[in-house]
């Protein structure tokens, strides 16, 4: 069981009551606050309480804004684009949509995310190389 994400039953009823809000998550991660790495990992893992609000390229980086060092930051984005790999590419083939999100981040990040989406089609399967995003590597 975890706070952010009960895996059945049994895990939603014990953390129902305990379990922080978008509006509270800040809050929450104060009690992880002895140190600057407990309070991010607390921040990052919170994703999941914002839904879809933050799958878009400018609410990745207002959500990600949290983190201090660029570790933490790396992790976060790559937390989101995991999610995306997963939904964009995985589930749904819907490769466009996921270059299209890797366009409209920062240029520091664009790299990262064509990365994290050919590293979710490769360990899936390996024969799903192909249909990788390459984003700018497509032309060479």
């Amino acid at each position: 069981m975890t706070i952010y994400q009960p895996i059945d039953a049994e895990g939603e009823v014990l953390s129902r009551k305990v379990a922080p809000t978008v509006e509270t998550v800040n809050d929450f991660c104060e009690q992880f606050g002895y140190s600057k790495e407990g309070w991010e990992a607390c921040r990052g893992e919170s994703w999941i309480l914002f839904g879809d609000k933050i799958l878009t390229p400018e609410k990745t980086a207002e959500f990600c804004s949290y983190a201090s060092t660029s570790d933490a930051k790396r992790n976060c984005y790559g937390v989101i684009l995991n999610k995306l790999a997963i939904d964009f590419i995985l589930t749904t083939e819907r490769v466009g949509d996921y270059t299209g999100y890797c366009e409209g981040l920062d240029d520091k990040w664009k790299g990262f995310c064509y990365e994290e989406g050919a590293v979710n089609l490769v360990e899936s399967d390996l024969r799903q190389i192909n249909r990788a995003p390459l984003g700018p590597l497509k032309d060479l």
